[in-house]
């Protein structure tokens, strides 16, 4: 009776430790934040991991998605009208929709993630072209 006891004892601690590890929070960071203001209710969000080559450079442009880009490995500059800036892996850069210059200030490739968020065109009506008139050629 005692070793039932036992072994009933040692299954419920060992259930209670699994369940106690599904349910405890997943170790998190927070890599940044920032506010955007999206004028469109629905948004595609698209992760693109971007291999830049060895000494790859871009001129002054503006870049059409702004967003958060992570840097996988290698080093990368930006730079803007009011600053430079370098980072590596495991940093994190946000492309504002300003003037900016880029680089690759490493030896080798550098990996980035860029996330986009992107307004969703909003579909047409039904029965209608883009002009607004329908398929018969009536103006509705």
């Amino acid at each position: 009776m005692t070793l039932i006891k036992l072994v009933t004892g040692i299954a419920f601690l060992l259930c209670l430790d699994a369940t106690a590890a599904e349910t405890a929070p997943l170790p998190q960071q927070l890599l940044g934040e920032e506010s955007m203001d999206l004028s469109a209710t629905k948004v595609k969000v698209r992760v693109i991991k971007l291999t830049l080559a060895k000494g790859w450079k871009v001129k002054t442009r503006i870049h059409p998605v702004p967003g958060p880009r992570y840097v996988l490995k290698g080093r990368v500059r930006i730079a803007t009208d009011e600053k430079a800036e370098e980072f590596g892996p495991g940093q994190l850069f946000w492309e504002t929709g300003s003037q900016y210059l880029s680089e690759n200030v490493s030896d080798s490739e550098v990996d980035l993630l860029a996330m986009e968020m992107l307004p969703e065109p909003v579909p047409a009506k039904p029965g209608r072209t883009m002009t607004g008139k329908s398929p018969k050629g009536k103006t509705k």
